[in-house]
C-alpha cells in the first residue's frame, strides 16, 4: 500500500504511459490482496470472478509495463515466474471458489533463488541433484518457525 501511495503521488498530473500503468498495477494488486483477506475461506462466485479479475489485470497490466519498458530500452518490469503463480491462483479462485489465503504459502516464492544458492555450494558431479535436495532438507531441519533465518 506504500508503494501504490507513493506512486499514484509521482504520478499526479503526469501523462506518461509508464507511471499510469504502474498506478493500475499497484492499485489491482492492493485490492486483490484486500479482497482476498476480507473474504472467508469459501468464496462466492461474484467474488471468485473479482479476484480472478484483479488478479489478471495485474498481470497484463505487469505485462504492458514489460513492453513500454522494452520499448524506452529499459530493463525495469520483469516478467517473473510470480507472476505465472498469480495466473493459476487467480484461475483457481474462480474455478473451485476457494480463498487462496487459506493455502498458498508465501515463504517459498523465491524457491528457484534458493536452489540456485545451494547448488552454487555444492560440489560438481553425479551427485549433483541429490546434494542439492539434502542441503535443502537440512535447510528444513533448522528451520525455526517464527525465528530468525
Amino acid at each position: 500500500m506504500f508503494l501504490d501511495s507513493c506512486v499514484h503521488t509521482l504520478a499526479e498530473g503526469s501523462s506518461d504511459p509508464e507511471l499510469l500503468n504502474s498506478c493500475v498495477a499497484s492499485r489491482s494488486l492492493c485490492m486483490w490482496f484486500d479482497r482476498m483477506e476480507r473474504a472467508s475461506r469459501f468464496l462466492t462466485p461474484s467474488q471468485g470472478a473479482e479476484l480472478h479479475a484483479l488478479g489478471m489485470k495485474v498481470v497484463r497490466t505487469i505485462e504492458r509495463l514489460a513492453i513500454i519498458g522494452l520499448c524506452k530500452g529499459i530493463n525495469r518490469w520483469r516478467l517473473q515466474p510470480k507472476l505465472h503463480c498469480l495466473v493459476h491462483i487467480s484461475e483457481d479462485h474462480q474455478i473451485f471458489l476457494v480463498n487462496a489465503r487459506t493455502y498458498h504459502c508465501f515463504i517459498d516464492e523465491d524457491f528457484v533463488g534458493l536452489v540456485k544458492r545451494l547448488a552454487l555450494k555444492c560440489h560438481r558431479g553425479d551427485l549433483l541433484e541429490l546434494r542439492i535436495l539434502l542441503r535443502w532438507l537440512l535447510r528444513i531441519g533448522s528451520w525455526i518457525p517464527g525465528g530468525a533465518q
